[in-house]
């Protein structure tokens, strides 16, 4: 009879794993998301600076939010409304840095400046609605 009077274990609900995954540290992550910016606007003249370790930098953090995704997507939970936003943010943000490692490249023509700033403000846009979405889940 002392089982009954224990209460039931709870786990982790759903929201809160996928806010714990959102908010793990990881430095391999924060080195590259330092890189990508270095690369976005560096000199003085707001060209973009492509360098492999910038277009591997990119790599990296398109890789790691799109693990982040995947772990996300199979959570259960209740609060569905913003486990999509954040899935749809962090799919806008993996997009714009897509746009960004395409227009590097071009770097040198106003076209490519134009790509380069575009990317930049969806990668902001996309930064702003995850937070916003990581709200939600708490």
């Amino acid at each position: 009879m002392g089982s009954l009077n224990k209460p039931p274990k709870i786990g982790k609900s759903g929201a809160r794993k996928i806010a714990d995954i959102l908010d793990d540290p990881d430095k391999d992550l924060t080195k590259a998301m330092t890189t990508v910016g270095k690369g976005f606007f560096e000199d003085a003249n707001q060209s973009a600076t492509v360098t492999k370790s910038t277009i591997k930098a990119i790599g990296t953090v398109r890789a790691h939010y799109q693990s982040m995704s995947r772990r996300i997507d199979k959570i259960t939970t209740p609060r569905k409304e913003a486990k999509s936003d954040v899935l749809d943010a962090l799919k806008r943000f993996d997009s714009s840095l897509k746009a960004y490692a395409k227009a590097l490249p071009e770097e040198g023509s106003a076209d490519g400046v134009a790509k380069l700033r575009t990317a930049a403000r969806k990668a902001a846009t996309a930064s702003s609605d995850l937070e916003k979405a990581r709200s939600k889940l708490t």
